[in-house]
């Protein structure tokens, strides 16, 4: 192999290496601007759920929707969280 060869190979994997820096550091923006847009909401209705189970006449059924909305933010939180990993 010929030096300017070598040269031409090493530029193409340099090129190669700078582009995928630049799609992993999009992809982490992008995540990033997700998740923020995505937890404030969850944090939101899972603390209207929480206020609501204070109420001290609630039927059962109705504190068993509440109790089973707040475990189902919890794992969509949670999967946004991971999302960052």
């Amino acid at each position: 192999m010929t030096i300017s060869i070598l040269i031409i190979l090493l530029s193409v994997v340099s090129l190669c290496i700078a582009i995928y820096i630049k799609m992993w550091r999009t992809r982490s923006k992008i995540l990033h601007d997700f998740a923020h847009h995505i937890r404030n909401p969850l944090s939101i209705i899972k603390i209207n759920n929480e206020i609501a189970l204070l109420h001290p006449n609630l039927p059962l059924d109705i504190k068993t929707t509440l109790q089973s909305n707040i475990d189902e933010l919890d794992r969509a939180s949670k999967i946004v969280n991971d999302l960052l990993k």
